[in-house]
């Protein structure tokens, strides 16, 4: 055998094994094409047939959200096991599917008017009946699905408050600078005029008796001096 028959057999038995695990592990990459349906990328769709491949996990957020529930509701326990048919609520789920569908088409002339959330409105188990005797309801959006959402990122340890404030004072494009902001020590901050009349330029000059200089709003609304309640 030839080296470039050798090298033809490998090729061959590496694409060979290629298909087989990407059918067996139904990786995510596999799913992103639009031009790819549901049934042609995962195992075991009965319902969802002929819708594109990439929503299938969107759909199926949607449908843990309608309920209040997480993949293993309706899913075997087992994340390498999703396509089994385990549980009955997969097998409800479907016939929910199909009613939903039903109604969108023969009802609303094809649009999506109906969905899970309609009913469900975030409980496994609707409630079919007005709450006219005020009983508490069930939760929405139950443990279950709280339980499935990832974890939130970790919070920074080595990010002090400072740092945080002069990045957001960068992000509008002034750079932190202490001589933009009032400082409490001012002689026309509020600090200041708490102590009453004080001396300007030199001592030379003072402010009449029973008027406090705020440098802000004055007490009718009017920038510059506001007068004290005893003036």
């Amino acid at each position: 055998m030839g080296a470039g028959t050798k090298r033809a057999t490998v090729l061959m038995t590496a694409a060979c094994l290629a298909l087989v695990l990407a059918g067996i592990q139904q990786t995510p990459v596999a799913a992103q094409s639009s031009d790819q349906k549901t049934e042609e990328v995962f195992k075991n769709i009965k319902v969802l047939n002929g819708q594109r491949a990439d929503m299938l996990n969107p759909t199926m957020t949607m449908f843990e959200a309608a309920l209040g529930v997480g993949c293993g509701y309706c899913h075997d326990n087992d994340g390498n096991k999703r396509e089994l048919d385990t549980k009955p609520q997969k097998t409800i789920a479907r016939g929910m599917i199909q009613m939903v569908d039903t109604i969108n088409k023969t009802t609303f002339r094809g649009q999506a008017k109906v969905s899970c959330f309609t009913c469900h409105q975030g409980r496994n188990i609707p409630i079919g009946v007005p709450n006219v005797t005020n009983n508490a309801l069930p939760p929405a959006l139950g443990e279950d699905f709280v339980a499935s959402l990832p974890p939130p990122p970790p919070v920074p340890s080595n990010v002090t408050p400072a740092q945080v404030i002069d990045k957001y004072i960068a992000s509008l494009g002034a750079a932190p600078s202490r001589t933009q902001f009032p400082v409490a020590a001012d002689r026309d901050s509020v600090e200041g005029a708490r102590h009453g009349p004080d001396d300007h330029e030199g001592g030379t000059e003072r402010q009449p008796a029973g008027v406090r200089h705020h440098g802000g709003l004055g007490a009718r609304g009017q920038y510059g001096a506001a007068r004290s309640p005893q003036g």
